[in-house]
């Protein structure tokens, strides 16, 4: 990418991270995908998380880290659910811990017994209160906690139990592996099942029933995603980000982005541009 209006960094947080503690409220999230790392931690209340297709019970301590071709979202919360959720930029922790994380066997879940969970719990709150004191602090502080936290999971990490079984958890996400690395061209629901190692309408009523929408939605939720990124990191015209974003024309781009944002690309690119502008940056 290039003739960047700002970098991505900032696009994402200005210091690469963002840190959250909230009551999620009981709606149904949508299933989304993470371009980002997210670590998350259920610190009270209990509830369901689908990770890739597969359904996980979630009671209090559960731990979950999610990267690169990983979708999830949360469902079923208790009305006291209290949740940690931590985005940060991979570059701020180091390339074996990427590594280690990118390579165990399934889903990034755990549930941490009640004094590590305290004791997690805490770790997270130090950097809340890093993020909303704006403090200087040594330069090794918040690496640190990013690093004990991955730490923290891996020791305790374990298959958790899923209400579906493994191959079907396997068609899904490879089903998934292959539409987040292919959502910018255009794609064919054969190729796609091809890669799962499945049938076409297998895979469609598997998608549907597991994601709640259809394969050509979750593309166009990719698509759009991308775009939006585009929109306020470049200075590429409209009908370039509808191409390099997958869509097969401007007008359809057009039409799916004002059906989803309830505005016009050029609108949603202004708006920002002006909050920008208005927040002095």
């Amino acid at each position: 990418m290039k003739n960047l209006l700002f970098t991505l960094n900032n696009y994402f947080s200005p210091n690469g991270y963002n840190i959250t503690k909230q009551n999620l409220p009981l709606e149904r999230y949508q299933m989304h995908f993470h371009d980002c790392i997210e670590i998350s931690l259920l610190s009270q209340g209990t509830g369901m998380q689908n990770i890739n297709g597969t359904e996980y019970y979630m009671p209090t301590y559960t731990f979950t880290i999610m990267h690169n071709h990983d979708c999830h979202r949360y469902y079923d919360l208790s009305p006291d659910n209290t949740l940690y959720n931590l985005m940060l930029l991979p570059s701020l922790l180091p390339d074996h811990v990427i590594k280690q994380l990118d390579s165990l066997p399934s889903d990034k879940i755990c549930v941490l017994p009640e004094t590590v969970g305290k004791s997690t719990a805490s770790v997270m709150e130090a950097i809340l209160y890093s993020q909303n004191c704006q403090q200087d602090y040594p330069k090794d502080f918040l690496p640190n906690l990013f690093q004990d936290l991955v730490a923290i999971f891996l020791h305790h990490y374990a298959v958790g139990t899923s209400s579906t079984s493994d191959s079907t958890g396997n068609i899904l996400q490879n089903a998934l592996i292959y539409i987040n690395s292919h959502y910018t061209n255009a794609l064919d629901l054969n190729e796609i099942a091809e890669y799962a190692k499945c049938c076409p309408t297998y895979l469609s009523d598997l998608f549907h029933k597991k994601m709640n929408m259809t394969i050509k939605q979750y593309i166009n939720v990719m698509r759009l995603k991308h775009a939006k990124k585009l929109l306020i990191s470049s200075d590429l015209s409209i009908m370039s980000i509808s191409f390099e974003s997958g869509f097969a024309s401007l007008a359809s781009f057009n039409r799916n982005f004002l059906k989803s944002e309830k505005m016009s690309p050029t609108a949603y690119k202004k708006s920002y541009t002006n909050a920008l502008i208005n927040d002095g940056l």
